[in-house]
């Protein structure tokens, strides 16, 4: 039903750019969104690997496994991104070169499991086609648990934004906040990934629009990219049914060709600094 596919992504979307600027604010970098971190690809591969150990218990081995992908790819990310010192390119070319790695497992996983359905592999590319009562109730429970979590720690977030030293001096544990932001962030995006597949780059250009609109402050970037995310999707799932009708390109591939252009000028930018 239209219903389904519009509140799947509405709230798919609004997670996903509070995701990109939670990931953006706490890590200090503005390349980075849940995609570009691999989480996105963790979690489907997990996804994917839950279905495959159990195709009858595979709705409630999925999102645990989804999960544990997730943490694992996340805190695999961010060892790298350590070692390098967590400078911007060394950031998001750790996540890069971790995401295309996961990808091209899960593909393996599909070309050789015949068992995987057609909406299984639409899903591995982020598609709405396949909306119901689940994928909302999915949605759903990621977008509250990520705008619940900002609503908590966002004075942390404001002051860590005004520098850590400034934090620390004010009695914020600023790794701990990290880490469990970072924990958060990976539950939410696993709960998105099973409702919708991978779908990137929201998280990394609603933030930069908000930024652009309201100015850097966290509590009013929250508010207006939860509003803007979910218009960058159905726009986006708009093209991808009308292009190419009576099929339906997945929406992932039409945010891919959207965001890769703006992901490689940002890239372009940073790297001239």
């Amino acid at each position: 039903l239209r219903i389904y596919r519009t509140l799947t992504a509405f709230f798919s979307a609004a997670s996903l750019a509070l995701n990109g600027l939670l990931l953006q604010n706490l890590l200090a970098n503005p390349l980075i969104d849940s995609s570009i971190l691999g989480i996105s690809s963790g979690s489907t591969l997990g996804m994917l690997t839950g279905y495959i150990i159990s195709a009858k218990l595979g709705l409630y081995i999925a999102p645990i496994v989804s999960l544990i992908f997730s943490l694992a790819t996340m805190m695999l990310v961010y060892g790298l991104s350590k070692m390098g010192g967590f400078r911007i390119l060394v950031v998001a070319l750790s996540g890069v070169m971790v995401s295309t790695m996961l990808t091209s497992i899960s593909y393996l996983l599909i070309l050789v499991n015949p068992a995987i359905s057609r909406g299984g592999v639409a899903l591995v590319l982020g598609s709405l086609g396949y909306s119901d009562t689940w994928s909302v109730y999915l949605s759903l429970a990621s977008f509250s648990v990520i705008a619940g979590h900002q609503m908590l720690r966002v004075g942390n977030i404001r002051k860590i934004l005004l520098g850590e030293d400034l934090a620390r001096a004010s009695g914020i544990n600023v790794e701990r906040i990290r880490k469990e932001s970072l924990i958060v962030s990976s539950l939410s995006i696993s709960l998105v990934t099973l409702s919708v597949g991978p779908i990137g780059f929201i998280g990394l250009i609603i933030p930069h629009i908000s930024r652009i609109a309201v100015g850097g402050d966290p509590g009013a970037c929250s508010i207006t990219s939860t509003l803007w995310g979910p218009v960058l999707l159905i726009c986006a799932d708009i093209i991808s049914r009308v292009a190419f009708m009576p099929s339906e390109l997945p929406v992932g591939i039409t945010m891919s060709i959207i965001g890769a252009p703006f992901f490689l000028f940002l890239l372009i930018k940073s790297m001239r600094r």
